[in-house]
């Protein structure tokens, strides 16, 4: 399993990529949420995965200063 956050420090749209220091041996299920979502209350975000990388996004983009958390569990 793997957990984290993301602090953004600019207005972004768009998609943020990264990259398990460990592949897994399948693509993992993650989900991701934006928890601060500009002051406003949290919201799901896109959540895609390959073996080796999860790659987050949202059509409205994110807030400088928003946090992002995300979890993936491998099956």
């Amino acid at each position: 399993m793997t957990l984290g956050t993301l602090n953004r420090g600019d207005r972004v749209t768009g998609l943020c990529t990264l990259s398990f220091a460990v592949p897994y041996t399948n693509p993992p299920a993650c989900s991701a949420t934006n928890e601060t979502n500009g002051g406003g209350f949290p919201v799901p975000m896109g959540a895609r995965t390959t073996n080796s990388t999860l790659v987050i996004g949202s059509a409205a983009g994110s807030a400088p200063g928003d946090v992002i958390s995300y979890s993936c569990a491998d099956y």
